[in-house]
């Protein structure tokens, strides 16, 4: 959205609506070409941003969430509606909103227990146990650049090099 019109201010790369995880970087971009001087500033459900260490202003505009936090000490939240704005001598230029939100992470849940059993080195095992949404746990010992195609469940999975994994 242009408070202006005119070519002197313009931008290149905008934010976008994102889903964010918790205690972990988010950056959202914001590149402007015009006239110099040009000042970016970020607001957040409309407001500008705090002065606070958790938001970080890049060279190029960009906004950089060091630590993402759905609910912060003081009951603030890093979710909401996020837009650049850029300035210089010839106007304003508001960029598009992005929302940002959490992700919903859920833990997994094994229902029941593997029974014990011995295998060759690098076998993949089906122990049978389920979990949320009844996907199925598998174990593979020293199963280094083995490639699967599809887990029982059905997920995807390609090129699965650690040394030792659970699923």
């Amino acid at each position: 959205m242009s408070l202006t019109s005119g070519a002197e201010l313009s931008f290149t790369l905008e934010p976008s609506d994102i889903i964010a995880v918790q205690e972990q970087p988010l950056m959202l971009p914001c590149q402007v070409d015009g006239v110099p001087p040009i000042t970016t500033q970020w607001r957040r459900n409309g407001k500008p941003l705090p002065e606070d260490h958790s938001y970080t202003m890049l060279p190029n505009g960009s906004l950089l969430i060091g630590h993402f936090q759905r609910t912060k000490s003081d009951g603030s939240s890093d979710e909401g509606d996020y837009e650049c704005v850029a300035q210089n001598a010839f106007g304003l230029l508001l960029s598009r909103k992005a929302r940002v939100q959490a992700a919903n992470v859920v833990p997994p849940s094994i229902y029941h227990h593997p029974l014990s059993s011995q295998v060759a080195p690098a076998a993949l095992v089906d122990y049978g146990s389920r979990g949320e949404g009844g996907a199925r746990m598998l174990r593979c010992r020293r199963c280094a650049d083995i490639t699967l195609g599809s887990l029982l469940s059905g997920s995807l999975m390609a090129s699965v090099r650690p040394q030792y994994f659970s699923i």
